[in-house]
């Protein structure tokens, strides 16, 4: 008689422990997929570029026009001549950054933004390329209308850093 009161009691623990399993892994699957929106409806531009000390840099704009999604990262930016020639292309160390990617939600007709810098002076043996446009392909596969910008800098060297992406205008 006890073995099966043992029993009972410990089948219905069972259904309890399975339900609210079943209910938190419903309840986080639906948040997870809510929360994680692939953007797919952007836009990029960029304002214009400031020196100082030996380092140039530019500000991205990304621009939400379609529904609230997850974004967060590093964009990769490339460099063009006016050949069509690779001059630069972004690098990103992750281990070694001091800056933090997070990743944020960007609501419809909200902006995010990056930086980009390069440098304009020369170091050693550097040649200067004059870069007329930039390719940006953002991450998490975030689709952007468009992703190539006319710019016209001076750069020496073949790579650009790059900032991770921020909610804001500002990075």
């Amino acid at each position: 008689m006890k073995r099966r009161h043992l029993s009972r009691e410990f089948l219905a623990i069972n259904v309890a422990v399975t339900s609210i399993f079943v209910a938190v892994t419903f309840v986080t699957s639906a948040a997870a997929s809510h929360g994680t929106r692939t953007c797919s409806n952007l836009r990029i531009g960029a304002e214009g570029s400031s020196a100082s000390g030996g380092k140039a840099s530019m500000v991205f704009l990304v621009a939400n026009v379609g529904a609230s999604c997850t974004l967060g990262g590093y964009p990769k930016v490339t460099f063009w001549n006016t050949q069509g020639k690779k001059i630069a292309i972004s690098t990103t160390n992750l281990h070694s950054s001091r800056l933090k990617q997070d990743n944020f939600t960007l609501a419809h007709n909200s902006i995010a933004s990056f930086e980009v810098t390069w440098t304009d002076i020369p170091i050693r043996t550097e040649v200067r390329h004059y870069a007329t446009d930039a390719t940006v392909i953002l991450p998490k596969g975030a689709l952007a209308r468009y992703s190539e910008i006319s710019i016209g800098e001076w750069t020496y060297g073949n790579s650009l850093g790059v900032s991770p992406l921020h909610l804001g205008p500002t990075p």
